[in-house]
């Protein structure tokens, strides 16, 4: 198979996978939203799970990046749109609340 077309199906089935958890998260919070302790917790699980998330796709983008800088492709519009997707990670990331709040 070729290299290119691996990447693109690995990438689309990190992107679904990614957008189904998200939203299986995301639809099991609505169900037990209330101020309580268990309410605290699973935000606090989410915005975990999220970061995770979010790093493990910066890793296989930069990854493949460093990959096709190596075999001598350089593409430095590519380069751009992951250093800014890098930098609003990081500002989400600061923007999440990892704290429990009792």
């Amino acid at each position: 198979m070729d290299q290119n077309l691996l990447s693109l199906a690995t990438l689309v089935v990190i992107l679904i996978a990614y957008i189904v958890v998200r939203q299986f998260i995301l639809k099991r919070r609505k169900f037990k939203l209330d101020n309580n302790l268990k309410s605290n917790k699973m935000n606090m699980i989410v915005n975990i799970i999220h970061t995770i998330l979010i790093l493990g796709l910066l890793v296989f983008f930069w990854v493949g990046l460093i990959q096709r800088w190596n075999d001598g492709i350089h593409n430095y519009f590519n380069l751009i749109l992951l250093i800014i997707l890098t930098i609003l990670s990081f500002i989400r990331f600061l923007k999440l609340n990892f704290r429990n709040k009792n």
